[in-house]
């Protein structure tokens, strides 16, 4: 092991080939150097044998499959006869499989892309391998959902190369899809992706450019945050967005720097010292949202973060409150600061590669101190916020949402006690209202908690943008959210 190596292997069996998906430059080890730069390369996949291990560098080992210019290399399955790819598009994080035929590797005979297509929507989807468990199969069983559309299962024979598909969990042309681009701060192209029923009266495909006419007017939209640890903002699918986009909400799920759509040097440029760009990106496509894009209109912005999303959800809302009117957080990472100078919490030392180590490195301190979202709650008004925390929580302790729902209601407090002539109207008419909600027992996923805090959290989300959602948004009567906003107002 090597400090700032990232490398998979997996046994080949046959002839005791070893396969080691790695970073490398030049053929040799890539150990991250001190100003990082290496995190930015992508896998390269090597074969070589049990004998020759260990290594020190890939000299004597075969190049089987590298990333390029256009795809980047993601993960592998090893069969008996086949070595299985999933990679991803540098361009828009499109994902894709390809089988490579072990007894003729590094020919182009020998390399097949897998003809599936989720209807169509493949830049929305995600394909999630399957079991595949029996090494010596020719069958590679995958899947492809959305998040309103279940896992379509696909089963590919990679010997005769034909694909089987079972069941089609397609739910109506009527859902609308759409991948736009916001400007950030730095002058870099952020992806975001549209989910919502299109418009009745809109004579569109799904695939229309202009995401305004996809939704034929601005509506009620959540944008959704994470852009940490290289992880993706994953398409899968959440049954618990649906009560929105039913009642006529757009989700959008920013994909911002930090996260691993785009590759190692799309993570690169948003951890550590380059933390706050994630921030500014989510910035980025919230200002488009209402602006160029004309998705969301006046009070119609929610701003959504669950565990390490929490982080650049709220140091967002902390920046520009004003264009957001509710925010939701959910298990939520938000005394950062406070926890990068505690090593004696469990997951401290571990996350010093994401965060820095506030401790030793004065620049990582400074940095995490100027987006930590309980450092930077500051006099001004807020959006309604809900937050929720799980006793048994062990990755993210129930605190951080309790402490920073109570530094937000101090600060409130004290602004109406200092509020000056010109504005104690303002004051008492934004009371700031945060939710805490605490739940005993679930973990930092939930799991059978899950369902009760996502109705909790839609009737929260319903309750605060339901007076702007279309009247005849998929044919439903605006009613239904008026009531679950009354009742919402009855209990905050």
């Amino acid at each position: 092991r090597q400090d700032g190596i990232l490398y998979y292997v997996e046994c080949g069996i046959l002839n005791e080939d070893v396969f080691i998906l790695a970073h490398v430059v030049n053929g040799r080890l890539n150990p991250a150097a001190a100003d990082d730069r290496s995190l930015g390369e992508e896998m390269t996949l090597f074969q070589t044998r049990m004998q020759d291990m260990p290594l020190d560098s890939f000299g004597n080992s075969q190049v089987i499959a590298t990333s390029d210019e256009s795809q980047f290399i993601e993960e592998l399955d090893i069969f008996g006869d086949y070595i299985v790819l999933y990679e991803r598009s540098r361009f828009d994080g499109t994902q894709r499989i390809r089988t490579l035929d072990r007894n003729c590797l590094g020919l182009d005979e020998g390399s097949t892309v897998v003809p599936h297509s989720h209807h169509g929507l493949d830049q929305y989807a995600t394909i999630t391998p399957g079991g595949n468990a029996w090494y010596q199969s020719t069958g590679l069983t995958f899947g492809t959902e959305t998040p309103v559309e279940p896992t379509t299962t696909y089963v590919f024979d990679m010997k005769q190369k034909s694909l089987t598909r079972s069941g089609d969990n397609r739910q109506g042309n009527d859902m609308g899809y759409s991948r736009v681009y916001a400007t950030s701060l730095d002058g870099t192209k952020v992806p975001v992706t549209l989910i919502g029923r299109k418009d009745s009266a809109s004579d569109v495909d799904g695939t229309q450019p202009n995401a305004s006419m996809l939704y034929g007017k601005k509506r009620p939209t959540v944008l959704v945050a994470y852009g940490c640890y290289g992880e993706m903002n994953k398409m899968v699918y959440d049954p618990t967005i649906a009560p929105l986009i039913n009642r006529g909400f757009v989700v959008a799920y920013a994909h911002t720097r930090g996260g691993g759509e785009l590759g190692r040097s799309w993570y690169r440029k948003g951890r550590g010292y380059e933390k706050e760009r994630a921030v500014e990106d989510y910035l980025a496509c919230a200002e488009a949202l209402v602006g160029d894009l004309c998705i969301a209109g006046e009070g119609q912005l929610a701003a959504k973060g669950f565990s390490a999303g929490g982080v650049i959800a709220a140091a967002a809302v902390n920046r520009s409150p004003q264009l957001f009117s509710a925010m939701t957080l959910i298990n939520s990472f938000l005394d950062v600061y406070g926890s990068m100078v505690d090593p004696s919490l469990p997951l401290t030392e571990h996350e010093y590669d994401e965060w820095g180590d506030a401790l030793k490195d004065e620049i990582a301190a400074e940095t995490i101190k100027r987006y930590c979202p309980f450092a930077n709650i500051s006099p001004q008004m807020y959006p309604p916020t809900l937050l929720v925390g799980t006793l048994d929580d062990t990755y993210v302790p129930y605190w951080h949402s309790s402490t920073y729902a109570v530094k937000r209601k101090e600060i409130m407090i004290q602004m109406r006690e200092d509020a000056v002539d010109d504005h104690p109207s303002s004051l008492k008419e934004n009371n700031d209202d945060v939710l805490l909600h605490i739940e005993e027992q679930g973990g930092h996923n939930l799991h059978s908690r899950r369902l009760d805090v996502a109705s909790l959290e839609c009737a929260f989300l319903l309750g605060e943008l339901s007076a702007n959602v279309p009247s005849n948004a998929n044919g439903k009567d605006r009613k239904k959210s008026s009531l679950l906003g009354a009742l919402w107002g009855m209990v905050k």
